[in-house]
């Protein structure tokens, strides 16, 4: 066990600390008080314990360091925040992190998948998307799809469908809050949340196809994918989908040409997706982050 790693910037003291230790280049993130992931900037790398992380995080809440993250807003719910862009995305109890990022989660979905995978050019964008969640990716493309007016299809896989209201309040003045077929969504999806099957619906253009099943044993449609979104939870919080057996199961979704776009930039997640035979290329992180990847099916 270590101890964190303090440095002093502008005559204030910031904590360093770092939970996945697999490649020097990974992202310091934590977990807050609450259980939600920031983001600290980053000197040095060290491995922390939990304990330790969440004591240091009450310190910097406490003495402010940490202003500038995204909360909760007076007028929206408890588990959901309003990140500096203006939109929202929700806390999940069961990884303990937010769905999307919190320094822009409509940012991230933007940069990271629909521009990152080419969505936002494609005549005819077919995406794949590997955790649902509440829906910030899937408006941003039905948003940008709708701007261009391309049809679009899009097939995500849920293992822990979110209540129906949760869904809706993050969606509130957000990409797409309209549009029929996202309307058309929700007035389908499961009130509570949770339960298994599939809920499709066809409308303004758009096809929405959600799956509710473990994407790590369910049949994924080979060679279909023109853009393919990984957005499960964090490498060291839901290792599973970031494994070299489960990305190469992803690479043969894609169609040639087809692009994969993921937030994460650690080591091993770029070592896996080129092991599975794509070619990986970094890019500009959204904000918040360093990096993002983006790793094309050739041929």
């Amino acid at each position: 066990m270590v101890s964190p790693v303090y440095t002093r910037l502008g005559g204030q003291q910031r904590v360093t600390v770092q939970e996945d230790c697999n490649d020097p280049e990974d992202a310091g993130q934590v977990l807050s008080r609450s259980g939600r992931r920031v983001h600290l900037p980053m000197t040095h790398m060290q491995c922390q314990s939990s304990a330790q992380v969440l004591f240091v995080l009450r310190l910097r809440y406490q003495t402010g360091i940490l202003r500038g993250m995204s909360d909760s807003s007076p007028d929206a719910p408890a588990n959901v925040l309003v990140t500096p862009d203006g939109s929202r995305t929700a806390l999940n109890a069961r990884f303990g992190e937010a769905y999307g990022s919190r320094h822009g989660a409509a940012s991230q979905a933007r940069h990271v998948f629909v521009e990152g995978t080419g969505t936002h050019e494609h005549p005819a964008p077919r995406v794949l998307e590997v955790g649902f969640g509440v829906g910030v990716n899937a408006r941003a493309t039905l948003a940008r799809c709708a701007a261009r007016g391309v049809p679009l299809e899009y097939h995500a896989f849920e293992f822990d469908p979110a209540p129906r209201a949760l869904l809706r309040d993050v969606a509130r003045g957000g990409d797409a809050e309209d549009h029929p077929a996202w309307r058309a969504l929700l007035d389908a999806w499961p009130e509570s949340g949770g339960g298994s099957g599939e809920i499709e619906v066809t409308a303004g253009g758009a096809t929405l196809r959600v799956t509710f099943a473990d994407v790590l044993t369910a049949d994924l449609p080979a060679g279909w994918a023109t853009a393919l979104y990984l957005d499960g939870f964090s490498p060291s919080r839901n290792p599973d989908v970031w494994t070299p057996a489960f990305t190469a199961r992803l690479a043969h979704t894609l169609a040639p040409g087809g692009v994969l776009g993921t937030y994460s930039a650690a080591g091993h997640v770029r070592r896996s997706l080129e092991a599975a035979g794509l070619r990986v290329d970094r890019r500009p992180g959204a904000p918040g982050k360093r990096e993002c990847v983006r790793a094309v099916r050739e041929g």
